[in-house]
């Protein structure tokens, strides 16, 4: 029970930070090609 709340923990803070990753690449991006 705990290691299956531990374990969906850490997929969430992964995905989570990946999110993170994927908007400020987008950004930098954007900003790249309109700028």
């Amino acid at each position: 029970m705990f290691l299956t709340l531990k374990l969906m923990f850490v997929l969430a803070l992964r995905f989570r930070y990946r999110q993170r990753i994927l908007h400020l690449f987008s950004r930098c991006r954007w900003r790249l090609i309109c700028g």
